[in-house]
């Protein structure tokens, strides 16, 4: 599956929703990934809160794992290298093809 492929049948779950769940379960499987350090400043228009992403999913990953989510918790990137498509479609696309969304 290339990048391309990967997110429109991304585009496609999100907008569509799916029938049920290709594992057969009530809530479907789920990911989470963060980078381990990863937080948000917000400016004060916003609130001017910071929101941690990261070290509360390395926190909780053995909880989560162990609830059925597949967690991937990077090391070395910011918020914005975490989102950057060279980083999340693979993650994404192997994950899809790894549930059974997509072949």
């Amino acid at each position: 599956m290339d990048a391309a492929q990967a997110v429109l049948c991304l585009l496609r779950l999100l907008l569509a929703g799916a029938e049920r769940p290709p594992t057969g379960t009530s809530h479907g499987p789920t990911e989470a990934f963060a980078v381990a350090e990863d937080q948000i400043d917000y400016k004060p228009v916003w609130g001017g809160v910071r929101v941690s992403i990261g070290e509360p999913l390395a926190r909780h990953q053995a909880a989560l794992t162990k609830a059925g989510w597949d967690v991937r918790v990077l090391p070395g990137l910011d918020h914005m290298g975490a989102m950057h498509s060279s980083v999340a479609l693979p993650i994404l696309a192997g994950w899809l093809q790894k549930t059974g969304w997509v072949k």
